[in-house]
């Protein structure tokens, strides 16, 4: 059972920040999971969200500043944003990445970077976009990449489609795996809804390996262990721990 680092150790230090990736080194994760989006400049920057506000005391959103103005920003603990560069430098042969690409455009400026620091086998490159899965595959058939799969769309949040997700919930196993088969991905990235025994089941007899997000609770946790996922994707690695020992 492997855990990742959500965000770094984000329940106990600020998400995405090097204080929450120094943490999860030290607690001795298995992967640091963060997200990247690019600057007005294509520079790869680690953050969440597309405005930087959640994160420090500025405002404005990441892909309209170019990098030299995020790098005059600070975070909400004191520290700079991350770039991407940076990360993999600081802690290349220390852990493992999954990396969430949460822009199309940025998946070749991230192939860059990791084939720089001939990192292909020290990562996993994670979308809900499938388009980012099929550019990996393209440009490195090594480079594993996971599809992420919601719980809803952000497109589609009305009680309508909430209600009609729940009717159809038992078909959702037939198309994740079909969507991921698609794109070529080699691993399941779902949210915890969608990791019943009998889907979990179901995506290992496909071939699948499951690394369910974001599992922030001992009862849930030991409740997808049972179920039998791969990996968990949590906040606090502490109660990851305290849950494989009972």
């Amino acid at each position: 059972m492997k855990i990742f680092a959500h965000r770094g150790s984000s329940g106990e230090k600020l998400e995405n920040s090097f204080s929450a990736f120094n943490l999860a080194v030290k607690q001795k994760a298995d992967f640091i999971e963060f997200d990247v989006r690019l600057t007005k400049d294509k520079v790869p920057v680690v953050i969440h969200n597309p405005h930087v506000s959640d994160v420090s005391e500025a405002k404005g959103f990441v892909r309209n500043m170019t990098s030299d103005e995020i790098k005059k920003l600070k975070l909400l603990n004191d520290e700079h944003i991350p770039f991407l560069e940076d990360v993999l430098k600081k802690y290349k042969g220390k852990i493992k990445f999954n990396i969430e690409v949460k822009e199309v455009e940025a998946t070749e400026f991230v192939l860059e970077l990791v084939k720089k620091y001939s990192m292909e086998k020290d990562v996993i490159i994670s979308s809900d976009y499938p388009d980012v899965s099929k550019i990996v595959k393209k440009k490195n058939k090594n480079i594993k990449t996971g599809l992420v799969y919601r719980s809803f769309s952000p497109f589609f949040l009305n009680r309508m489609f909430i209600a009609s997700s729940m009717l159809i919930y038992p078909l959702t196993k037939y198309f994740i795996v079909h969507k991921t088969k698609k794109c070529g991905a080699d691993y399941i990235h779902p949210n915890y809804i969608y990791c019943s025994k009998n889907n979990i089941d179901y995506f290992h007899k496909q071939g699948f390996e499951v690394n369910v997000w974001t599992v922030n609770s001992e009862k849930l946790m030991k409740k997808m262990i049972n179920n039998g996922v791969d990996a968990i994707m949590s906040n606090y690695y502490s109660i990851f721990k305290k849950s494989l020992k009972k």
